[in-house]
């Protein structure tokens, strides 16, 4: 079939729409695809992370703490600090990464602001 009716113009595939369809090709081809009906578990594992511009980044876990010192470099990519409580999250993330149920997660923060 043609573009709007004429058989000689044909309608070609972008190159991302073939990227996307090969995504799909993948995970529709996996032999488990699954997600259950059940609400999520809430799971709380106490996470508190602050940053600070003038000094750096510091990370609460449960009662065990860890702290890290920006580099006088930090915002040379014009950075700011939301830039500095992403890494503060990721570094949270990374820290409870693997000793945690599959449920959605809470992470307290101070000053995250759009």
């Amino acid at each position: 079939m043609g573009f709007k009716g004429d058989r000689h113009c044909y309608h070609h595939r972008s190159h991302d729409v073939h990227m996307d369809l090969l995504w799909w090709r993948a995970i529709l081809s996996e032999t488990r695809i699954g997600h259950s009906l059940l609400p999520p578990l809430h799971w709380d594992p106490d996470v508190w992370v602050d940053a600070s511009t003038s000094w750096g980044i510091g990370l609460l876990v449960k009662g065990q703490w860890a702290a890290w010192k920006l580099s006088d470099r930090w915002n040379e990519a014009s950075h700011d600090i939301g830039w500095v409580e992403m890494i503060a999250m990721e570094l949270a993330l990374l820290w409870i990464a693997g000793g945690g149920p599959d449920a959605s997660l809470q992470i307290a923060a101070h000053a995250i602001c759009g």
